[in-house]
Parts: C-alpha cells; sequence; structure tokens
C-alpha cells in the first residue's frame, strides 16, 4: 500500500467537513485565500469577520469584504496543500462556490525578476493531498481556469506569464536534480499548494484560480533570496487589491 493507492472516489468518506462547518446565510459566493498578510489592510475595506476555522490551535478568521458592489470572503490561507484543502472544504460547507488563491511563488528561471505575476497552467504533484482526490497516473493536474485568469489580468493591464509550476511539500527537499527535471518539462515555478488545490477542484467541480507573485530563484549556483520573506507592505497591499479585483470580474462572468 502506498500513496498511489490512495484514491477511492466512490468510497464513503468516515470524517467530512460538515461535521465541522455549517451554511451560513448570505455566505459570499466567491472566496479568496491570500498567502500572504491580510489583517492590516482590512479596515480600509470595511471588513466584517462572518466566520472561524481553526487548524492545530490556528485560528483562522474569515472576513466579508464589500468591494464594487460585490461581496468576497477573505482569508488567510494556511501554508501547505492539507491545510489548503481543509479550508475549502470548510468553506464549501459555508456557501463558497468559486475561490482565488495568491500567494508567492520560487522560479526556476533566473530572468523572471521578483514580483512577476505568474499564473499555473498544470502542477506537478511532488506532494500528498492530491492523491486523494485525483488518480495517480496523471504526474500533473490541469488547470481549466488559467486561461480565463489570464484573460482578467491582462484586460486590467497588468503583465502576467502562464507557466507549469512544481508543487512540493518537502521544501528543504528541492534538489538541483528535481528543480532541472521539472524545468526541462516547462515548469518555471515552484510552488506548495497549487496541485493539491487543483486537484480538489477537479474532484468537486469546483471554479479555483490561483495566481503567483515571483519571489525568490533556484535557477543559479546559489538559492537567491531575492524578496523572499521581506516583500514590502505596500506589495502585499497592492496584491490584495488586485485580487479583489479578480475576484470582482469572476463574479461578473459566473454562470
Amino acid at each position: 500500500m502506498s500513496i498511489l493507492n490512495a484514491f477511492h472516489p466512490n468510497s464513503e468518506t468516515l470524517i467530512n467537513a460538515a461535521h465541522f462547518a455549517a451554511p451560513i446565510a448570505d455566505f459570499p459566493k466567491i472566496a479568496v485565500g491570500a498567502f500572504k498578510a491580510i489583517e492590516p489592510f482590512l479596515q480600509t475595506y470595511g471588513a466584517q469577520q462572518i466566520a472561524n476555522r481553526s487548524y492545530a490551535g490556528w485560528d483562522c478568521p474569515i472576513w466579508r469584504v464589500r468591494y464594487n458592489d460585490t461581496d468576497i470572503a477573505v482569508f488567510h490561507a494556511m501554508l501547505g496543500g492539507p491545510t489548503s484543502a481543509n479550508l475549502i472544504e470548510g468553506l464549501r460547507c459555508m456557501g463558497a462556490e468559486r475561490f482565488l488563491f495568491y500567494g508567492s511563488c520560487g522560479v526556476l528561471d533566473h530572468d523572471i525578476a521578483a514580483g512577476n505575476i505568474l499564473i499555473p497552467t498544470a502542477a506537478y504533484r511532488d506532494e500528498g493531498t492530491s492523491y486523494h482526490y485525483a488518480a495517480p497516473e496523471q504526474s500533473y493536474i490541469e488547470i481549466p481556469t488559467a486561461a480565463r485568469l489570464h484573460e482578467i489580468l491582462r484586460g486590467m493591464g497588468l503583465p502576467c506569464m502562464l507557466t507549469q509550476t512544481w508543487t512540493t511539500d518537502a521544501f528543504y527537499r528541492e534538489t538541483r536534480a528535481a528543480m532541472q527535471a521539472r524545468k526541462a518539462e516547462g515548469c518555471a515555478a515552484v510552488d506548495m499548494e497549487c496541485a493539491s488545490i487543483m486537484a480538489m477542484a477537479q474532484f468537486y467541480g469546483l471554479p479555483i484560480y490561483q495566481m503567483f507573485a515571483a519571489e525568490d530563484c533556484l535557477d543559479g549556483s546559489e538559492w537567491q533570496r531575492r524578496t523572499s520573506g521581506n516583500l514590502p507592505k505596500s506589495e502585499q497591499e497592492k496584491l490584495l487589491q488586485i485580487a479583489l479585483e479578480v475576484a470582482c470580474e469572476i463574479e461578473r462572468s459566473a454562470p
């Protein structure tokens, strides 16, 4: 028995998110998960807390933001595929139907400058959670929402790049051999959640979008930290505003 045998799509689940989360009246249909700080900026948007999720002693408040006549649920996403998947499961129970995640990524091409926006088109499954939501035969999880997100960002006048990404949950085992293999396959980014999130999206038929801001670089003789861990607050605030704008566009075109 191994993780490659973990997918049992027709078997009853023993624990459900509905055991811990219940529908909330008028919960926003779209939710934005930020892998960056949002709390310092929420007052600007008159945010109101409407729910809370808790994992291993860490509270994750869910906020309602009214932006451009659109109600949006906003939360500070937890790092890693397992916690991201658990959050989505809970938010689905509360009433969310569409999701946008944003955060940072490492890059596998030194020509990609820090701050560039990348949109993953497919995610390599070098993590565990996706194998519980999708059959193991596919090494990459395709991301059908990428084209629409690219269209939205370009329509906002924001330069962005489509690329495959390498999702790994073994941060300190990002080896040069693995990096070179993924780069040869067309990955220009490395992240920790995308494959997990997108496998879940396919399993439930959820529209989930994700975008990255480039930070550190693995493509060199040594790791280059660049803005990793010290992104200015002004840039974090800018990313939140971009995400809210994108969420509004997603809602306007939702069926």
